[in-house]
């Protein structure tokens, strides 16, 4: 493009205007100096002194040198000067110089920058070092090309093979996303290729050219990796030194600043803001000098101010997290001490946080004091108690929780059954009323009111308090041994339900693999944060559900626990219920359907739909009128009836029998793994037990459920089967009726 002119804009008379060059402007004269400027040294010392410096430079700095003046060029440029190359690149331990190249083409190689075939700035990650090149996106488009497409670009004329051709291509491997690709040159190709057709096939020159092109491929990509491997490693260690730099740098600014009285809660920047100028200040490889200190100084000590000012709340808790941290490394020191103590390892890290007299020298000055071995005496000197007291803390407020849900559900046994009783009474009164002189003799009419049983009475008292007896010391209370003696733990706002036994594992073990699981919670929070409790209607769903599967109410929480994940309903076709479940787990389910029926009962009622409904759940015989027992609700294999020494065992009941299952749990993936039964409770051996679970199925994909009931949806509830005829199941089950809506006979739905 040629260069262009000034040009100015004249007015003309009419109004219009016109387009003149601009006049030039005139150049100013210089005026030479009388004073003869001397040449400088460096040009004037001879050739040998300047080669004896230049040996001493690296060879990037050879190059650099090179271009900067006519003088260097032709020194270093000559065919002379190589000894001065080779003693930079013996400095360096560089490659050898192959047979295709000199010294100041490797280092252009090396050290460049841009596309040597366009010269653009911007090249690929990598330096082609078989095409000895830098080269651009664009060029490496152009004049590359992939030789997987070799075998459609050789013509039959030239008859030659794959093989031969690609072994004669210098090539080079390129990353490209997630695919890696062999590239060569189109320039290298079409070279070859116009030699082959000017051999005749077969002759003696032309194998000695496909030799001797096989053998300068390969030594060219043998150079090519020794280059490739020297360059990774010198900018690895050019990264190190770049790391050093900025950590001596930071190192001596810190060091002047303690000097100065910061201490080293001035000098942490883990709390600034952006736009305060900190690590931008410190993390520069540049070393630091008086003048730089003078810059940096102003801005580093605003800073220090802006976090005393801003930032002192979360210094304030950041010490408290460390004075926490010193007490809990002292407690693990200290815990050989107290494995004298069977029950030890529920005392938890966070409950010696909880201990008024740790909190005291926590916060002691803003949490600015260390915990020191002198400190940690007046805490070590009240410990033993307090892990005692932790233990029979723990002990009394479960067997006080179990033992009110216990006569809750006592009382709630009797009304129940003096409800039916009397009922039962009532009918059998009008019968009398109604019978002959000749059935006075009868006996069937001989009736006893529901006040006057009381032997029946007495057995319901029994079933709810036959372990209302003490224990022994050492021992764990009768009460928490009973399969109905459950609690729920709620920790931060998660409820399960599990056994006295399995809660205390869980809350003395530690993982052995880091989870995220919200049953892992109770290991790391203190028991003054979990709420333990238990209902009457736990206890009474517990109590039903032994009688359902033909066990007594005295059977042990060892033996349901040691029959592991092998409780089924018989009312659910999927779910965990219908795979298998704890027993925990069992009586939370019945609870959970329970809960559901209500909540649908009163949408009903909200929403005035009078849809049937029937709880096929149900354990009440005064409310479903079935009478349990006999396997009604619950299935469980039999050849599990001796399992841990049967409904009876005397196992888990001392707590130096459950401490010893007490430490490291497993991951549940490794548990399954190895065949460890997770669900078993401590002091009870591992059972064999066989995989007894039926075929799951799928159930995540809700788009195979295509058979909607339309009873739920009238009340906003989506339910849906795989089959009309597990849909007339549902229907059936949850609301007493046929396909199409239709109350079955003997159905005991309500609307």
């Amino acid at each position: 493009m040629p260069p262009t002119r000034n040009i100015k804009a004249t007015h003309t008379g009419s109004g219009g205007s016109t387009l003149n060059h601009a006049p030039p402007k005139k150049q100013a004269t210089r005026k030479k100096s009388s004073k003869k400027v001397a040449p400088s040294l460096l040009l004037t010392m001879p050739n040998e002194i300047l080669a004896e410096i230049a040996k001493h430079l690296s060879p990037e700095d050879l190059l650099r040198l090179a271009r900067t003046s006519r003088l260097w060029r032709c020194i270093l440029m000559s065919k002379t000067s190589k000894f001065i190359w080779e003693g930079a690149f013996a400095e360096l331990k560089m490659p050898k110089c192959p047979a295709d190249m000199n010294e100041p083409q490797i280092v252009d190689l090396l050290f460049g920058k841009g596309c040597t075939s366009c010269l653009a700035p911007r090249t690929c990650k990598e330096t082609f070092f078989v095409f000895r090149a830098r080269l651009c996106k664009r060029c490496k488009e152009e004049l590359c090309f992939e030789t997987s497409e070799l075998e459609k670009m050789i013509p039959l004329s030239a008859s030659i093979s794959v093989e031969d051709v690609s072994s004669m291509l210098p090539r080079a491997w390129v990353v490209t996303g997630r695919k890696m690709e062999e590239y060569a040159l189109r320039s290298e190709y079409d070279s070859i290729m116009r030699v082959l057709q000017e051999y005749p096939h077969g002759s003696e020159e032309r194998n000695v050219y496909i030799a001797e092109k096989k053998e300068s491929a390969r030594a060219i990509i043998e150079s090519a990796a020794e280059m490739k491997r020297w360059f990774e490693d010198h900018e690895r260690e050019k990264m190190i030194e770049h790391h050093k730099a900025i950590v001596m740098r930071r190192i001596t600014i810190t060091n002047k600043l303690k000097e100065l009285g910061y201490t080293e809660e001035d000098l942490d920047s883990r709390f600034d803001e952006r736009g305060w100028k900190w690590n931008s200040l410190l993390d520069i490889s540049s070393p630091l000098t008086e003048k730089s200190w003078r810059l940096v100084f102003p801005q580093l000590s605003n800073t220090i101010e802006l976090r005393r000012a801003l930032k002192a709340p979360e210094f304030h808790e950041l010490r408290r997290f460390k004075r926490e941290g010193e007490m809990k490394a002292h407690l693990s020191e200290s815990r050989p001490q107290l494995e004298i103590f069977a029950k030890h390892k529920l005392f938890l890290d966070a409950d010696l946080l909880e201990l008024p007299i740790v909190k005291e020298l926590i916060e002691e000055n803003e949490c600015r004091i260390p915990v020191t071995e002198e400190r940690w005496l007046a805490v070590w000197n009240i410990l033993p108690q307090a892990v005692e007291d932790l233990a029979t803390q723990i002990e009394e407020e479960c067997d006080e929780v179990v033992h009110e849900a216990k006569k809750l559900a006592m009382q709630l046994a009797k009304d129940r059954y003096y409800a039916i009783a009397e009922k039962s009474w009532e009918e059998q009164q009008e019968r009398f009323a109604q019978r002959s002189s000749d059935d006075e003799g009868d006996t069937e009419y001989e009736d006893i009111h529901p006040d006057e049983d009381g032997d029946t009475f007495e057995d319901i008292e029994y079933n709810y308090q036959f372990d209302n007896r003490g224990h022994q010391e050492g021992s764990v209370p009768l009460r928490l041994l009973s399969a109905q003696s459950l609690l729920e733990v709620e920790i931060e706002g998660v409820k399960t339900l599990t056994s006295y036994a399995a809660f205390l594992r869980k809350r003395a073990s530690k993982r052995f693999f880091i989870s995220h699981e919200p049953d892992c919670a109770e290991r790391r929070v203190a028991w003054s944060d979990v709420n333990v409790s238990s209902s009457k209607e736990i206890v009474d769903t517990a109590e039903s559900l032994l009688e359902d599967i033909q066990l007594t109410p005295q059977a042990k929480m060892a033996y349901m626990m040691a029959c592991g994940s092998n409780f089924r309903c018989k009312h659910c076709f999927r779910g965990p219920a219908a795979r298998g479940v704890t027993w925990p787990e069992l009586v939370q389910h019945f609870l959970d359907e329970l809960q559901a029926y209500r909540d649908l009962c009163e949408k009903n009622i909200e929403q005035r739909a009078s849809v049937p409904l029937q709880n096929d759940h149900c354990l009440d015989v005064g409310e479903c009128g079935r009478v349990v027992g006999g396997h009604e609700h619950v299935t469980m294999p039999h050849d599990i009836q001796n399992i841990a020494g049967g409904p009876f065992t005397d196992a888990g009941q001392s707590y130096t029998e459950l401490a010893a299952t007490w430490g490291f749990e497993l991951h549940p993936g490794i548990a399954d793994y190895l065949h460890l039964n997770g669900d078993e409770p401590a002091g009870v051996p591992f059972g064999g037990l066989a995989d007894m679970m039926p075929y799951e199925g799928v159930e995540a994909n809700n788009d195979i459920y295509t058979e909607k009931c339309r009873l739920c949806a009238a009340l906003g509830v989506v339910h849906g089967e795989m089959s009309p005829m597990l849909l007339v199941a549902h229907m059936e089950r949850k609301h007493g009726t046929d396909l199409d809506g239709n109350l079955l006979g003997g159905a005991n739905a309500t609307t």
